[in-house]
């Protein structure tokens, strides 16, 4: 029996799932270790950690991955941003937060007989990409590419696999998925 780092490195990742008392037998079959090995893993632990520092490793990896949690927009908070952007550079926008079902307000102007401009958002599915309805501008396409182009030159990615036909287009969900 000769302890590795990787069966040290298996007992810590089911220690620190917190789903297991280590002394359960469980334990010892999830981490796919022998019972000698679990054995000296406890006499010896402190003489493990030191030599390969394990807790370390999965410490650091821990810090960044709360860092990148902690990095990441809403993405109600980031669309909330372009239709600011959208509206200050003169291009009325708005929200529709979809139901739980798709349904949603409806936009639609009476005046013009047309749909206004609005960005479908689903809050029970925020990793979805999300459209945004140019409906005020349909059929003109210089109009759309206006909002396009401020949209990319913003650093807005947009999901450019679904941009056929006039109309609208999504707003890639990898904005606030990163």
């Amino acid at each position: 029996m000769v302890m590795t780092k990787e069966k040290f490195e298996r007992f810590v990742k089911v220690q620190r799932s917190n789903k297991y008392n280590m002394m359960d037998p469980n334990a010892r079959i999830v981490a796919s270790l022998e019972k000698e090995d679990m054995l000296d893993i406890m006499k010896n632990y402190n003489k493990y950690e030191e030599m390969w520092k394990i807790n370390q490793q999965f410490d650091k990896i821990e810090s960044e991955r709360i860092k990148i949690e902690s990095e990441r927009i809403h993405p109600k908070d980031f669309l909330s941003n372009v239709v600011k952007l959208c509206n200050k550079n003169g291009i009325q926008m708005r929200i529709v937060e979809l139901s739980r079902y798709g349904g949603g307000p409806s936009c639609y102007d009476k005046k013009t007989n047309r749909y206004l401009n609005h960005i479908r958002y689903n809050p029970y599915k925020p990793e979805n990409d999300v459209y945004v309805d140019t409906g005020i501008f349909d059929g003109d396409w210089i109009k759309e590419n206006k909002l396009r182009n401020l949209l990319r030159n913003n650093n807005i990615i947009l999901d450019e696999k679904n941009m056929n036909g006039s109309g609208g287009f999504y707003i890639s969900s990898k904005n606030w998925n990163k």
